[in-house]
């Protein structure tokens, strides 16, 4: 009898352990690694109705098959690129002639984004939300 009710508990309590694992890697995978919503968005400072939502790989540049499309000769055609990674959302230039900067520093290579980020791309000013 010890050895069936030992045996019964060894396997509640091991599912409850697959259980509480189960539902961590919901949690994570849903919110990101560090709390990044899937709702994260990108608002215009000079017109905060302006809002874009960012999907895993989003363009953005003057070109129409942009993503986010901003109308203005100081933007390139495709100017900067913002990409969901493991640990959150990472942008990086396109090579753009004007470049793009983040919190007025110019950034080189990837980048990751923190919330409430002014990104400056030419002269439109964007601020990143998570």
């Amino acid at each position: 009898m010890y050895e069936f009710l030992s045996g019964l508990f060894k396997w509640i309590l091991l599912s409850i352990v697959y259980f509480f694992l189960f539902n961590t890697i919901q949690v994570i995978r849903l919110t990101g690694w560090y709390g990044e919503k899937l709702g994260s968005y990108l608002i215009c400072a000079d017109d905060p109705g302006m809002r874009f939502e960012l999907k895993d790989d989003t363009i953005i540049g003057r070109g129409e098959d942009c993503d986010i499309v901003l109308n203005n000769p100081f933007i390139s055609s495709k100017h900067a690129r913002i990409k969901r990674g493991m640990m959150g959302f990472y942008i990086e230039d396109l090579k753009s002639t004007n470049g793009t900067i983040i919190n007025g520093k110019k950034i080189e290579g990837s980048r990751k984004l923190r919330d409430k980020d002014v990104i400056m791309v030419g002269p439109v000013k964007l601020i990143y939300r998570s």
